[in-house]
């Protein structure tokens, strides 16, 4: 007797505490966010980034509901936003020193007199 009410606690023990574990997804959203929100795209593409923090936020408070698959949703769209917050920053970057280095290619074919 002792041993199967000692089985049926550790089940439901189990039981809640898998219960609002979250998801793979929203773990990754959550540190893709964080390291993002922390490189150039945080400065730079602030809406775009804030589009992501909106979806984590309601992945956030889907958790520990029965519709993990919200969670999951919308934890895989901050992912992808937060993703395209910093490809084009990344972008922005790359066309800042194209740019740079074209100036400096003018200057020196048309030196100035």
């Amino acid at each position: 007797m002792r041993s199967l009410v000692l089985a049926g606690s550790a089940v439901l023990f189990v039981g809640c505490a898998t219960k609002f574990d979250a998801p793979p997804t929203l773990v990754e959203a959550r540190a893709a966010y964080a390291r993002i929100a922390a490189g150039p795209a945080g400065t730079q593409n602030r809406p775009l980034l804030q589009d992501a923090k909106n979806s984590l936020d309601s992945a956030e408070a889907a958790l520990g509901t029965t519709w993990e698959y919200v969670v999951v949703d919308n934890a895989y769209l901050a992912i992808r936003k937060a993703e395209l917050a910093e490809a084009r920053a990344q972008l922005a970057e790359v066309v800042r020193g194209l740019n740079l280095a074209q100036q400096q290619l003018n200057d020196l074919e048309h030196p100035p007199k």
